[in-house]
């Protein structure tokens, strides 16, 4: 079990940082088929080696830090509510 005080200084780091982006990225390859040009496009026209890259630092976040990758785990839960 992750401790609460932390689970919630990384929902507020990822409330006032480009990870918001970062894991939204994530999320939307992982829920649909987009490709990583038609994700660049939602996301302000970004260039598919932009969005590779953001997919790629989450990824390696998430394997290197349990409770961010357990918030990111809880996003995707409720996102398919």
């Amino acid at each position: 079990m992750i401790d609460v005080s932390k689970k919630k200084r990384i929902v507020l780091k990822l409330g006032t940082s480009t990870l918001t982006h970062k894991t939204g990225k994530l999320n939307i390859r992982r829920m649909t088929n987009l490709s990583l040009n038609d994700i660049g496009k939602e996301f302000g026209d970004r260039d598919h080696t932009t969005v590779l890259h953001s997919l790629d630092k989450v990824e390696k976040q998430m394997r290197t830090d349990p409770a961010f990758a357990e918030v990111v785990k809880e996003i995707n839960i409720n996102a398919k509510r």
